[in-house]
């Protein structure tokens, strides 16, 4: 079992993540009772090589949320910059000690990482975002592992254009949180929050039409009742990579400045 003690690096909301290697491990003793030993079993033994975890597995995993969502944050944030350092470590970092089972995610996920990295712009980098966080579920599916989460609490979350958009974010990390797990509750609640929103918002920050801003916020609106219909993978990271294409496009119209680490509101 191994802890990953924040999504991400930004923010108030703590989250926490258990995720137990089902099978990797033996039990420790057996529930009935044993035949005595013979004098060969008696003898001291080589310690047998188990299929436990290697120890640098929960450190890594709590890295690989790390640098996902700082990817998120980074397209959200509208910095494209800020988006390659952390795709570049998930796509240099190999994961040779895990089961064979998750290679071929593996593979994958360092491949999109890779294509994250190298992004020409925003929305190729949303898309690959999404699709990267997918592939990570589809790893954890792999290999039997469930991450459990703590729920993000609502915060700050009220009528002013800084409340919605806390109500946004917390709506954009459940939804990345029902990929990466991945979670029908996590993505259910996720597009639920933002669904509940206001399609209409008094977005005036920036210098950008205001119809034009409005649109952009509608277009969020109508993506959070997609995702509340969307029934697979591959369906749900194509909505979620058009998400946040959306939140991008309108914080850089906007030019609206959001502090790295500032991202939850």
């Amino acid at each position: 079992m191994y802890c990953l003690s924040r999504l991400g690096t930004s923010g108030p909301v703590v989250v926490c993540c258990l995720l137990a290697f089902g099978g990797f491990a033996p039990l420790a003793g057996s529930q009935g009772t044993a035949a005595p030993p013979s004098p060969a079993q008696s003898q001291p033994q080589p310690q047998a090589h188990t299929q436990a975890p290697p120890t640098g597995v929960r450190p890594r995993m709590r890295e690989h949320f790390a640098k996902g969502a700082a990817i998120r944050d980074a397209v959200i944030r509208a910095d494209l910059e800020g988006v390659r350092a952390p795709a570049k470590w998930l796509a240099d970092h190999p994961q040779e000690d895990l089961p064979e089972s998750a290679q071929p995610q593996i593979l994958e996920m360092r491949r999109l990482a890779g294509e994250v990295a190298a992004a020409k712009d925003l929305p190729q980098a949303a898309h690959g975002a999404a699709r990267l966080a997918a592939a990570c579920g589809a790893c954890h599916t792999a290999i039997d592992v469930t991450p459990t989460l703590v729920a993000a609490f609502p915060r700050g979350e009220d009528e002013t254009l800084a409340g919605h958009m806390r109500k946004h974010y917390r709506a954009a990390d459940l939804l990345y949180r029902g990929l990466v797990v991945p979670s029908e509750h996590s993505w259910t609640s996720g597009a639920k929050a933002l669904a509940g929103d206001p399609a209409e918002l008094d977005l005036r920050r920036g210098p950008a039409a205001g119809p034009e801003i409005e649109a952009l916020a509608a277009r969020l609106h109508g993506l959070a009742q997609e995702a509340g219909t969307a029934g697979d993978a591959k369906t749900r990271a194509d909505v979620y990579g058009r998400m946040l294409e959306t939140c991008s496009d309108c914080h850089k119209r906007q030019k609206v400045v959001i502090r790295q680490g500032a991202s939850r509101g």
